[in-house]
C-alpha cells in the first residue's frame, strides 16, 4: 500500500522543513491544500520547496500553478466539479501543456467512484472513520459493498479520513491500494517522527498480510 499525506489546513511551524524531509526520505505525493491561502501564498510556498522536489507535490486550489512550478498534479475537490465546464476547461488546458500531470479527486461515495473513477489517476474515497481514534467505526460504508466496489475500481483508491496505524489491517483487507493521511500526522508533537512511525506500519501490515495471504 502507498502513503500519501496531506497538508495541514493551516500553517504549522517549520511546515517547509518538515515537507521537504517527508519528500527527502521517500514521499511520492504530498497534497498541499491550504483552503485559506491566495494565490500569492501558494507561490510563496512552493518557492520555498526545493525544484527537484516539486515534481511530487499536489495541488488542491490554483491549480494553474501546477505546470508553472513543475508539480506532479491537482486534486479535485468537489467544489471543483460543482463549477462543471469551467473546471473541465482547465483540467484540459493542464493536460495539454503536459501529458504527465497527475489527476486526482476526491469522492465521497462508491457510486461517484464507479461512476467518475476512470478520469483520474486516483481518488480518495472518505471519510471512511469517524475520527483518528483506534475504536473509530467506518462512517458511511458497508464493509461488504466496500470491498465488493474496491475490488473492481476503474483507478488506484486511497482511504481518507480517520487514518490512523491501528487501521491499517483492515483497510488492507478492505482492497485499498494506500492511505491518505493528515490529522494523525499534523496533530502530533513531531509530525515528522509520526510520519517515518506511519510510512513503518504501512510497510510492515502489507508485509504481514501478504505472507497470510500466500
Amino acid at each position: 500500500m502507498e502513503l500519501v499525506v496531506v497538508s495541514c489546513s493551516h500553517d504549522v511551524e517549520n511546515e517547509i522543513a518538515i515537507v521537504e524531509a517527508m519528500l527527502l526520505e521517500g514521499l511520492q505525493s504530498f497534497h498541499l491544500r491550504k483552503p485559506h491561502y491566495t494565490t500569492n501564498d501558494y507561490i510563496t510556498y512552493l518557492s520555498k520547496i526545493s525544484p527537484k522536489l516539486r515534481n511530487r507535490i499536489v495541488l488542491h486550489s490554483r491549480h494553474m500553478l501546477a505546470n508553472k512550478y513543475a508539480c506532479k498534479g491537482v486534486h479535485v475537490s468537489r467544489k471543483h466539479r460543482r463549477a462543471g465546464l469551467r473546471t473541465k476547461f482547465r483540467l484540459f488546458k493542464l493536460r495539454f501543456f503536459n501529458k504527465k500531470i497527475n489527476i486526482s479527486a476526491s469522492l465521497q461515495s462508491v457510486e461517484a467512484m464507479e461512476e467518475t473513477g476512470r478520469l483520474y489517476d486516483y481518488i480518495f474515497l472518505g471519510p471512511v472513520f469517524e475520527s483518528i481514534e483506534p475504536e473509530a467505526r467506518i462512517k458511511r460504508f458497508k464493509t461488504a459493498k466496500l470491498k465488493k466496489h474496491l475490488r473492481k475500481a476503474p483507478t488506484k483508491v486511497f482511504a481518507h479520513g480517520g487514518i490512523s496505524p491501528d487501521k491499517f489491517e483492515m483497510i488492507y483487507k478492505l482492497g485499498f491500494d494506500g492511505v491518505a493521511a493528515q490529522s494523525y500526522i499534523w496533530d502530533s508533537e513531531d509530525p515528522l517522527q509520526t510520519y517515518f512511525q506511519l510510512k513503518e506500519k504501512l510497510l510492515k501490515t502489507e508485509e504481514v498480510m501478504s505472507t497470510q495471504a500466500i
